[in-house]
């Protein structure tokens, strides 16, 4: 099924990310604080949030009135928040209420995931079911992505 992808955030991750979408048929839009026109995220089937972790806070209050109620937000950035000690999900209910926060981790490189390289990685939600259906619309042979339903445990294992 061919899904509309937003990408909020443009550096090597967001741009890597949005060749996955690409590569997997689906459509991208993207924003970035070059472009900050948050209409590019509206009607997309998902937001992957590919900002650094300091920044997503900051990246949510910007582009959340893009968000409808329950939209999946596949948060890609690793580690916690250094003000608050609040996990990247924890920022999101917070900043991105109307979101349905999950979380993608895993040892990966930008520069590698376009080239092709084999790469794996983990896409917790909040439930099994839903992370295997995204995980499945991600999922390319060289990038594999595999479903969890342990948020925190994904993202403790992720934080540097």
């Amino acid at each position: 099924m061919k899904l509309r992808i937003g990408i909020a955030g443009a550096g090597a991750w967001g741009q890597a990310l949005a060749h996955v979408a690409r590569s997997a048929g689906h459509d991208v839009a993207m924003w970035s604080r070059q472009s900050p026109d948050v209409s590019a995220l509206a009607r997309t089937d998902a937001i992957l949030l590919a900002v650094p972790a300091q920044a997503c806070r900051a990246v949510l209050t910007a582009i959340a009135p893009a968000f409808e109620p329950g939209l999946p937000l596949i948060i890609t950035a690793k580690g916690i928040e250094r003000e608050t000690g609040l996990f990247m999900n924890e920022v999101a209910a917070q900043a991105a209420s109307r979101a349905r926060a999950m979380v993608l981790s895993g040892p990966s490189f930008a520069a590698d995931v376009v080239k092709g390289l084999p790469t794996a990685v983990t896409l917790a939600a909040p439930t099994l079911a839903e992370a295997g259906a995204w995980g499945e619309a991600l999922t390319l042979p060289s990038f594999r992505v595999y479903g969890s339903d342990d948020v925190l445990g994904v993202e403790i294992g992720g934080a540097p």
